[in-house]
Parts: structure tokens; C-alpha cells; sequence
């Protein structure tokens, strides 16, 4: 892919008292490179999947917003959100209208100018479960997706079959662009230095067991990585209330294909 150096990448996933998934991202790298990790899990707060999330309410803590040209990738203009319907200061549904079609959110919501302490991002709750969630991030950005291009052809949860709006996203970042754009909240990493991202994720439908995000989420996630993992490591769901953190690692070499700057594809399994 023409990086110029190995990179280190280590993924830890944590269940926290009360009901919190934690997702940890550390790097380092041999060579100058760029680093800008984030995971893509779909929400539906209602059903899992079976209906859309328009309906659901909102909250991002971030007063501007970066527009896209007609292949998703950054203007450069750093926005107000101001009267426009990136406004989710205050919650309110995703469902909103523009010359009579759904706003399709696929876009990076500005935070803050550096990665910094954890920090509340975004609120949100389903329409008619009532379920809230909560999502802290150390990241400057915030990539909100409202799941408009979902169409997999595998079944998910329950044998569900997804559709548009199935899903939303909210994917702690730094600005995409960064690259070209010296303004900008940088991704580049340098040797000696420790890429570090926390992101924690936390929603009321939980007890105060960690372990009850295995047992008690099959309505709330649509897509959670870290089943996948559990099984890929050889483990069975009866195994799931001894294990409360597990860890995966890559060396990324500049040839890898699987160096991508996001850790899954946007097709909920």
C-alpha cells in the first residue's frame, strides 16, 4: 500500500462496570506514517436491526461539521452546524428531510482541534425502546453514518435481512483529509511516539455486570467484533462470563492489505 514502515497496532476490548464496552488502540511504527484508527459497529437501539434507526434521537457534541464532494472526501471548509441539519447539539431523530428526501449522514463531526481526554461525544436513544447509549471518546472527530448503502447479502441477527437506515455509526476519528490539509487535527505518527485511542461505549438496557453485554445486547448491537473474537480464539458463548478483556494483534507491513485506516467493513455480519 506504499507505507514506508512496519506498524505496530494493538486492539483490547474491555467490558466495565456499568454496561461499557471499552475499545483501546495503541500503535507505534518504524517510519513516519499515517495512523487513523477507528472501529465501525452498527447500532440499532430498538430491534437490532429489524426496522430503521430515523427515529431515534441524537446528540453530538460538536458545533461544526465537515462537507463532502460527491466522493465523500472533505472540502476542507470546516462548517457551523448552525442552522443546518447537522445541528445535533440538542437530541433530536436523525429523521430529517431535504427537498423531500431522507438527509443521508455520512460525515465527520469536529469535537475538538486535538485528541485529548475522554470526553462524551454522543447520546443517543431508540425511538421506541427507550434504550439510551453513550459513547466517550479521547478523538477530536466523530464520522456519524446512518447506514443508507447497508444491503449485505448474508442474514444477521436472528436470520434478520438489512436494509437502508438499519444501522447508524459512530466512528471516533481524527478528521479525515488531515493529509492534505495542514489545519487540521493531524494523523501522522513518528517514531518514538504511541498512537493512543480510547473509545467507551455504554448503554442503560445493561446491569451492573460487564458480562450481561453477552446476554442481555442481542437487541442493541447490531454488529459487536468481539464475539467474533471470542470465537475465533476458540472460545464458546458458555465461555463468555470467565473472559471480561481480550486483545488482538497485527504488524501491519507496508504490502498488507489489511492496513486499512477502518478495522471493519460496513456490512453488519
Amino acid at each position: 500500500m506504499g507505507f514506508p514502515g512496519a506498524l505496530d497496532v494493538t486492539c483490547t476490548y474491555r467490558l466495565k462496570i456499568p454496561g461499557t464496552l471499552s475499545v483501546e488502540m495503541t500503535a507505534t511504527c518504524e517510519e513516519p506514517t499515517l495512523c487513523n484508527l477507528t472501529q465501525h459497529s452498527y447500532f440499532n437501539l430498538d430491534d437490532g436491526g429489524a426496522g430503521d434507526i430515523l427515529d431515534h434521537r441524537l446528540m453530538l457534541n460538536a458545533g461544526a461539521y465537515l462537507p463532502v464532494d460527491g466522493d465523500l472526501i472533505p472540502t476542507g471548509v470546516v462548517k457551523p452546524v448552525d442552522g443546518t441539519p447537522f445541528d445535533f447539539r440538542q437530541a433530536r431523530p436523525l429523521r430529517m428531510e431535504s427537498e423531500g428526501k431522507q438527509v443521508a449522514y455520512d460525515q465527520n463531526f469536529c469535537l475538538a482541534s486535538m485528541r485529548g481526554p475522554l470526553k462524551l461525544a454522543s447520546w443517543a436513544q431508540g425511538a421506541n425502546s427507550g434504550v439510551e447509549m453513550e459513547l466517550w471518546t479521547t478523538e477530536p472527530g466523530v464520522q456519524l453514518y446512518t447506514g443508507q448503502y447497508l444491503a449485505p447479502p448474508s442474514p444477521g441477527l436472528e436470520g434478520r435481512r438489512y436494509k437502508a437506515f438499519s444501522g447508524f455509526c459512530l466512528e471516533p476519528q481524527v478528521w479525515p483529509d488531515a493529509p492534505n490539509r495542514p489545519y487540521f487535527p493531524q494523523a501522522t505518527l513518528w517514531p518514538g511516539q504511541i498512537y493512543h485511542h480510547v473509545t467507551d461505549t455504554g448503554s442503560d438496557c445493561l446491569n451492573s455486570d460487564p458480562v450481561s453485554v453477552f446476554q442481555r445486547c442481542r437487541t442493541c448491537f447490531v454488529r459487536w467484533p468481539g464475539r467474533r473474537t471470542l470465537r475465533s480464539a476458540g472460545h464458546s458463548p458458555s465461555d463468555y462470563p470467565r473472559i471480561t478483556s481480550w486483545r488482538s494483534s497485527a504488524r501491519y507491513r507496508p504490502a498488507c492489505r489489511r492496513g486499512r485506516a477502518r478495522s471493519y467493513p460496513r456490512t453488519p455480519c
